[in-house]
């Protein structure tokens, strides 16, 4: 009797219960429960361009929801003969079990007796867990409510359709929600690989998912799973000797870590893509989960990125070059550094490693905002060249030069004079691309700038954004490459190629920019083949990759804080930036080049990612619109044989009309004290030091005997000179100078000077106006040493001669201490420098003749040491 009065009253509650919260939660347009899978959180997936899996993420619950099938045998059976052994045979809720938990309750007072089945949890934890009232609040209205409910879900779903949509509802621990997360949290396998014996240990702690987790309370989650596999056997689900089996198989779990799943490196590029979605899609969307995320990073590329890094500057570190390694206020370890590759032709990001190590700092540097210094002129010119106020053959002037209070200076003591635009690129030349950039306007230059690829940094049109006072991004610079290679047509970066929503089975666009003109064809070539110039023979030699077409320009800012290269191939752009983070870490002794750590860390990687390819180069879309001609370097006319000049390709509107006929003497520059007129010596104070051009056996021979060592002057003459120095300069004369050639000052251009190349140019410091030149400081004379003579002198490819087109290396290696730069001329004309052992110089001979070779060494105060000269035959 009692039995049939609680069923009555039930009956009544539940009747009472269905007309008024029952549709609210039922489904408007087919009165059914929303399916599960359409509401639940589930986790998100990013994968790479070859459809790897590389990170999940998610909001509270970590869920990958798997159809029935995809779940082991094992597993459903364990599931069911530990929550809810008759399944399969009631109609959504256990009369027998819930009457029983109810009289108890009654009694009590309390709602302590569950008796759940699986249909009621599924009504619970799904659809009775938002309002005021908890999902597992245990009351008499919400027992009755799961009653009704389970009554509804299972009028609208099959037992198997049920059994998955719980499966992959119910919590496991350890942040796993679902049978599939389960099993790859705690086993590091597929929920359809489950085991017996795993299977029963994931169903014992689901039944008390924070008592029973076996990272916490390994003991207490076997008893449970003895308790599983004994109901499993009682029910007859398996044998008494599979469960005594399953009992004494030893489990091995994965150690429980959230870390990327494709390590560190990916790190900066996953958060990229995070930060897309959420402008692309909002965050609801993300929240909600189930998105499968397919990106373009190429592991190969970025694994390439890694080890360019990793070996250029594990080099540098090994040697010294950056002396005991400063932390800055954060703690993070500096110079810092960042590579961006995208495809030339597609303008899919390729690898992105935004640091040096991501656990220290996920601070994205491909991101960040730096100022480029040189690099920036490839906009310049891209400008100018555009617009048609200047092509590659064209002339510009490097002199002085006043924009108000500003006096900009060139990388060296003195100036080009009149070159040609392809040759003030290649020297990197600070005034020509200044008054490249007032004569195309510098509007246009930011416009310019702007279609091809710096597109949400701010620039500003004054004239200092012609040697990089301005910041961009380095993914930026990569896109300005991307657009230069594919011949003048700016793709934006792209990240993500599709989006697949799990739940709905659709494919979200994500809608990134179309591809747009940004400068024409004939212009792009153009470029391409001034900058391809910069890299053959330019500041850019140090990323040249022997059998690539390779095109590119450094930058290098005040007080060497920021190094670059931004460089291309046919296939691949990439910039390669290393700096420091913060003003307080300086690296001014470390003479960071664009072409001393970046073109070399581009080098690296260009090598790597290009072997085993099928080489491919630019190619001219219009060649008959070209001539190949060779062009002198001081008129942009046509050369004649005294002519210091190069070939060159010149589009037919744009060839010189008339022949230079200038006798060009055969000149050299040399370093001479203002006073005297003789040659420097390292006493000669730097005001009084000038670089003066001479025909080839005019310059003067003999060294300024005036300026003399301090102890060897007189008292008086030498009190009186320190006296002059102090209250001219202001400053201490005491302190001793840094040990640095002319060209490697801070501050003053930053031209490049590795081996191989001619030294960087810098941009502007902070405030573009004129610095003071540096008084000179005494220092003590050097030993007596003998005439200095190379005991290795090395030339590649061969000891006497080449061809033409070929490049020639010449290595000097020499006991001589006081050397700190050595300067090669050929046929008079200064070829390139360096400064730095073995004293590495490269050379393209263009012409089929023998030359007349003269190599210079100078100390670090720009005295002349020794010299030497020869002959070399170049061959057609």
């Amino acid at each position: 009797m009692a039995v049939f009065s609680a069923a009555f009253y039930l009956a009544f509650i539940v009747s009472d219960y269905d007309v008024r919260w029952l549709p609210t939660i039922l489904d408007p347009q087919n009165h059914k429960p929303p399916n599960p899978h359409e509401t639940v959180n589930e986790t998100n997936r990013i994968f790479d361009a070859e459809g790897n899996l590389i990170h999940e993420f998610h909001g509270d619950e970590d869920r990958i929801y798997v159809p029935l099938e995809q779940i082991s045998e094992w597993a459903r059976k364990a599931i069911i003969a530990s929550e809810d052994v008759r399944f399969y045979y009631h109609k959504g809720f256990d009369m027998r079990a819930t009457l029983r938990a109810f009289f108890k309750n009654v009694q009590t007072r309390e709602a302590s007796e569950g008796g759940s089945t699986i249909t009621q949890q599924l009504a619970r934890n799904m659809y009775l867990g938002t309002g005021k009232t908890l999902s597992n609040e245990r009351t008499f209205t919400r027992k009755l409510k799961e009653l009704l409910l389970a009554r509804k879900i299972e009028q609208a779903y099959s037992k198997n359709e049920i059994l998955e949509f719980y499966l992959n509802q119910v919590y496991f621990g350890s942040r796993a929600y679902g049978i599939e997360s389960a099993a790859k949290r705690y086993f590091g396998i597929s929920a359809k690989n489950l085991t017996l014996a795993q299977s029963s240990m994931l169903a014992g702690v689901l039944s008390s998912p924070s008592f029973n987790n076996p990272y916490d309370n390994l003991a207490e989650a076997k008893k449970a799973q003895e308790i599983v596999l004994e109901k499993m056997a009682k029910n007859g689900f398996i044998t008494d000797v599979q469960m005594e089996k399953a009992s004494k198989e030893k489990l091995n779990f994965q150690p429980y870590s959230i870390q990327l799943k494709a390590g560190d490196s990916l790190g900066y590029f996953i958060d990229y893509v995070k930060d897309e979605l959420y402008d692309k899609l909002g965050e609801f969307p993300i929240k909600k989960g189930g998105l499968d995320i397919y990106t373009t990073i190429n592991q190969d590329c970025q694994k390439y990125a890694v080890q360019a890094i990793d070996k250029v500057l594990g080099e540098a570190i090994k040697a010294g070059d950056f002396g005991k390694i400063q932390k800055d206020k954060l703690g993070v370890e500096q110079p810092q550094v960042a590579l961006c590759a995208i495809d030339a032709d597609t303008g899919q990001i390729q690898a992105m490693v935004g640091g040096r190590d991501y656990k220290n700092t996920q601070y994205n540097r491909c991101t960040a905002l730096r100022q480029p210094g040189s690099s920036f002129k490839i906009l310049v010119y891209s400008a100018a060249l555009q617009h048609g106020v200047l092509s590659p053959s064209s002339l510009v002037r490097s002199s002085p030069i006043s924009i108000g209070d500003w006096q900009p200076k060139e990388w060296f003591r003195g100036y080009f004079g009149t070159i040609t635009v392809k040759y003030a690129l290649q020297e990197s030349s600070n005034i020509c691309a200044i008054r490249a950039a007032l004569k195309v306007g510098l509007g246009n230059v930011v416009a310019t700038a702007k279609k091809m690829g710096i597109s949400t940094s701010k620039l500003l049109a004054v004239p200092s954004i012609a040697i990089g006072y301005v910041e961009v991004k380095p993914i930026e610079m990569a896109s300005v490459g991307q657009t230069i290679s594919n011949y003048g047509t700016h793709i934006p970066p792209i990240a993500i190629k599709r989006i697949e929503n799990r739940k709905t089975d659709k494919t979200i666009d994500p809608a990134y920019g179309q591809p747009t003109r940004a400068i024409d064809e004939p212009t792009a070539y153009d470029i391409i083949s001034m900058l391809k110039n910069v890299v053959e023979r330019g500041t850019g030699m140090s990323a040249k990759v022997p059998g690539v077409p390779c095109a590119g320009k450094t930058g290098t800012t005040g007080s060497f804080r920021d190094g670059w290269f931004v460089g291309f191939t046919p296939e691949i752009s990439a910039s390669v930036y290393l700096g420091s983070d913060s003003r307080e870490v300086d690296l001014s002794f470390v003479s960071n080049y664009g072409s001393k750590y970046s073109a070399r860390i581009w080098k690296e990687f260009i090598l790597m990612y290009s072997k085993g390819r099928k080489i491919k180069d630019w190619v001219d879309k219009n060649p008959d619109d070209y001539v190949r001609v060779r062009v002198c370097e001081e008129t942009g006319l046509i050369a004649n044989d005294t002519c210091p000049g190069y070939y060159m390709l010149v589009r037919k509107s744009k060839m010189p009309s008339e022949r230079c006929e200038i006798d060009h003497p055969k000149k050299i520059f040399v370093t001479v004290c203002k006073e005297t007129k003789l040659l420097a010596n390292q006493y000669c104070p730097e005001k009084d030091k000038e670089k003066v051009e001479f025909e080839l056996g005019k310059e003067p021979k003999k060294f300024c005997e005036v300026h003399k060592k301090p102890e060897d002057k007189k008292p008086e003459e030498q009190d009186k000179q320190t006296g002059e120095e102090k209250q001219s300069s202001g400053k201490d004369t005491q302190k001793p100078p840094a040990k640095k050639p002319p060209s490697e000052k801070p501050g003053n251009g930053g031209k490049d000077t590795t081996p191989g190349t001619k030294p960087p140019i810098d941009k502007p410091n902070p405030e573009p106006q004129p610095q003071p030149e540096p008084e000179p400081q005494p220092q003590p004379e050097p030993e007596p040493q003998p005439e200095p003579e190379p005991r290795y002198f090395f030339v590649s490819p061969s000891q006497a001669s080449a061809s033409v087109g070929e490049f020639v290396r010449f290595d000097y290696i020499f006991n001589y201490e006081s050397v700190s730069w050595v300067t090669m001329y050929v046929d008079g004309v200064q070829v390139d420098t360096a400064t730095s052992f073995p004293w590495s110089i490269v050379w393209a001979p263009r012409t089929a003749k023998t030359y007349n070779l003269l190599f210079i060494l100078y100390n670090d105060a720009g005295g002349r040491v020794a010299e030497y000269s020869r002959s070399y035959t170049v061959y057609p």
